[in-house]
C-alpha cells in the first residue's frame, strides 16, 4: 500500500513536471512573439521617427523658402512704388511739355495769321 501511494505520488509529481515543462515551452513561445513584436514596434518607430524628420526638414525648408519669396514680395512692391512714382513725375514732365508745344505752336499759329503776308 505505502508502494502504491508513492507510486501514485511518483505519477502525479510526473504529470505535474510535465504541466510544468509544457508551461515553460508556452512562456518561452509567447515570449518569443512579444520579441517579434517588439523589434517590430521598434522598427515602425524608427520608421515614423524617419519620417516624421523628414517631414520637418522639409516644412522648415518650405518655411524658409516662402519668407525668402514674402521678403522679394516686399522689394518688388517697393521697386514698383517707385517706378510708379517716377512715371508720374515723367508723365507729368511730357504734359507739361505737351502743353508748353501746343502753346507755342499755337503762339506761332496765331503770329503767322496776324502778320500781313
Amino acid at each position: 500500500m505505502a508502494q502504491e501511494k508513492s507510486k501514485d505520488k511518483i505519477n502525479k509529481l510526473q504529470g505535474l513536471m510535465e504541466g510544468l515543462q509544457k508551461a515553460v515551452e508556452e512562456y518561452g513561445e509567447a515570449m518569443s512573439v512579444l520579441g517579434k513584436e517588439l523589434h517590430d514596434t521598434r522598427a515602425n518607430c524608427a520608421e515614423a521617427q524617419q519620417a516624421a524628420r523628414l517631414k520637418t526638414t522639409e516644412l522648415e525648408a518650405n518655411s524658409h523658402v516662402s519668407k525668402s519669396l514674402q521678403e522679394q514680395l516686399s522689394e518688388l512692391a517697393t521697386e514698383r512704388a517707385a517706378v510708379e512714382q517716377r512715371l508720374q513725375v515723367k508723365t507729368a514732365e511730357v504734359v507739361c511739355l505737351h502743353d508748353k508745344a501746343t502753346a507755342s505752336a499755337q503762339q506761332s499759329h496765331d503770329l503767322k495769321t496776324r502778320t500781313p503776308g
